[in-house]
């Protein structure tokens, strides 16, 4: 058995080489974040409370345009035009004030074009609990961006051609509710039967009973695939209006 003073000095080369270990352990865990943060396909960025960044990953300067080197340090009225960096801090300090997560679409113009942005803002605290700054995830949605606003234009023109047309223009579900009746087929509706045409309605209950079984088999085979024509007689003020119809299912 070793006396006392001879095994301390064993006592103090474990310590040292259990400290090691878990300096090691520390330091591949902090690499393997550091990894996941900069190789992200999304802009990942931390500030303070002053909005000051702290660190910024690949992707920001990839995306941004600006380095890491220019940016640590700086605030966003450093770094952006002044309407943008204002935007940029009044959602860090909604964040700050109320400690909670914000997801919102963030625009950036860079060289006369509009960049948008889907990002998560969260608040960054230390171990006591207390918020120190800000955490964010930015990813660039431009391209989905801009097919949205090619689908609402291109769905607009539409809507203003159909509504424009001298052709009555109209469009039922399997529930045989309407979805859409342009101004020239409501007008004639109403003429034909005394009936307002709303979305939504069912169009056969706005149909008189004498004829509504008729108009029921006309939308099945339609809603069977099947497209039909066919002429429709209506008599109106001593007048009669005759009128030739195609009906066709919707793709």
């Amino acid at each position: 058995t070793c006396a006392l003073p001879i095994c301390f000095p064993v006592t103090i080369l474990v310590t040292v080489k259990n400290r090691k270990k878990a300096d090691d352990t520390l330091r591949e865990s902090r690499q393997f974040l550091s990894d996941i943060i900069d190789n992200n396909g999304s802009i990942i960025f931390v500030k303070d409370r002053e909005g000051k960044y702290l660190t910024v990953n690949s992707k920001w300067n990839e995306i941004i345009g600006i380095s890491t080197e220019n940016t640590i340090g700086k605030t966003d009225f450093d770094l952006f035009p002044k309407e943008t960096a204002q935007e940029f801090r009044k959602n860090d300090e909604l964040i700050l004030n109320t400690e909670g997560q914000l997801v919102y679409e963030e625009k950036l113009e860079q060289n006369g074009q509009l960049r948008y942005f889907l990002s998560i803002k969260f608040p960054l605290k230390d171990k006591d609990g207390m918020v120190i700054g800000t955490c964010g995830n930015s990813t660039e949605i431009t391209e989905l961006k801009m097919a949205q606003l090619a689908l609402r234009e291109s769905e607009a023109n539409l809507k203003a051609l159909l509504s424009s047309s001298l052709e009555s223009i109209w469009s039922v579900d399997s529930n045989y509710s309407i979805i859409y009746a342009n101004e020239r087929f409501a007008q004639e509706f109403q003429i034909a039967y005394g009936q307002k045409l709303e979305k939504g309605k069912n169009i056969l209950s706005l149909l008189p009973e004498t004829i509504r079984n008729t108009w029921k088999e006309r939308y099945d085979a339609v809603l069977e695939n099947r497209r039909i024509r066919f002429t429709e007689r209506f008599e109106f003020d001593n007048r009669v209006l005759i009128f030739d119809i195609v009906m066709r299912p919707l793709s």
